[in-house]
């Protein structure tokens, strides 16, 4: 009925008195539920050096039948590092542009029609120094 495609229910009610009036109801229930989900977030490697290539992985899963959709934020703190699609309930960023230091890295999904949105647990990513070169 809203063109979700979601299921929606309408529900519809009449009864007749017989004197003169004629009474009726119309109920609409719009399906409005977004499906659970988690993230997960991995690195390769871990640690790394300055200027490395680092592989972030987002892993999310739905407690509901649709499969989520949509795209993963992969953040260091509050820092967005970049965004990637989930392809198979799998989102991939590459980058070699993690300052040194522990970092505190979290996957975000954004959510879609059917499933809720979640954010990961943190994932400390260790970048260290590049040796000098001799």
């Amino acid at each position: 009925m809203n063109g979700d495609s979601k299921l929606d229910v309408l529900v519809t009610n009449f009864s007749v008195k017989f004197e003169q009036q004629s009474f009726g109801t119309v109920g609409v229930l719009l399906n409005k539920y977004l499906s659970p989900t988690s993230t997960t977030i991995n690195s390769a490697p871990n640690p790394s050096v300055s200027g490395q290539s680092v592989t972030l992985t987002a892993s999310v899963v739905s407690k509901g039948i649709v499969a989520p959709t949509g795209t993963v934020e992969f953040r260091n703190g509050t820092k967005s590092l970049g965004s990637a699609k989930l392809s198979g309930a799998m989102a991939t960023l590459k980058t070699a542009n993690l300052p040194l230091g522990t970092l505190s890295l979290t996957a975000v999904y954004k959510g879609d029609t059917n499933s809720a949105k979640s954010t990961s647990a943190v994932l400390l990513q260790v970048v260290n120094p590049a040796a000098a070169k001799r």
